[in-house]
C-alpha cells in the first residue's frame, strides 16, 4: 500500500505500574487522558464499525479503529495495554495484542497494526 496512506500521527499512552498491599501490581489509567504520550508518525487511521446505523439524517459514532504503522517501518512500542489518542482527540485502548507483521524477505518487523476501541475510563 501506497505510504501516502501513512501520514497521521498518533500518541501512545503508557499506564504506570502500581504496587498494591498485597505485593501484586496493577496498571493505573488516572490521568492517561492528560499525557502527551509518545508521538508515532506515519500511521494510517481507518475507522471499522459504528454504534448505529446511519442514513441520511444521522451520522455515526464509530466504535473501533485499525490503527497501522507504514509498511516498512519496522516495529512500535506499542502493548497490549496501551491507549492510543488519534489525530482527532478521540482516546482509544488497544485491544488484543498488537500484530507485528514479518518482513518478506529478512527477519524483522515489517510494520504494527492494532485494534483499538473507544477508552471506557
Amino acid at each position: 500500500m501506497s505510504g501516502a496512506f501513512y501520514r497521521e500521527t498518533v500518541h501512545v499512552l503508557r499506564p504506570t505500574e502500581r504496587q498494591t498491599r498485597g505485593g501484586s501490581s496493577s496498571l493505573d489509567y488516572a490521568g492517561i487522558r492528560d499525557e502527551a504520550g509518545v508521538e508515532r508518525r506515519n500511521c494510517r487511521v481507518r475507522p471499522l464499525s459504528s454504534d448505529e446505523v446511519a442514513d441520511q439524517d444521522r451520522t455515526t459514532s464509530v466504535s473501533q479503529w485499525r490503527i497501522a504503522s507504514r509498511p516498512g517501518d519496522g516495529d512500535w512500542d506499542v502493548l497490549s495495554t496501551d491507549w492510543l489518542r488519534l489525530p482527532d482527540g478521540t482516546v482509544v485502548e488497544v485491544v488484543g495484542v498488537p500484530a507485528r507483521a514479518q518482513h518478506p524477505t529478512r527477519s524483522e518487523v515489517h510494520h504494527v497494526e492494532v485494534l483499538a476501541q473507544e477508552a471506557k475510563n
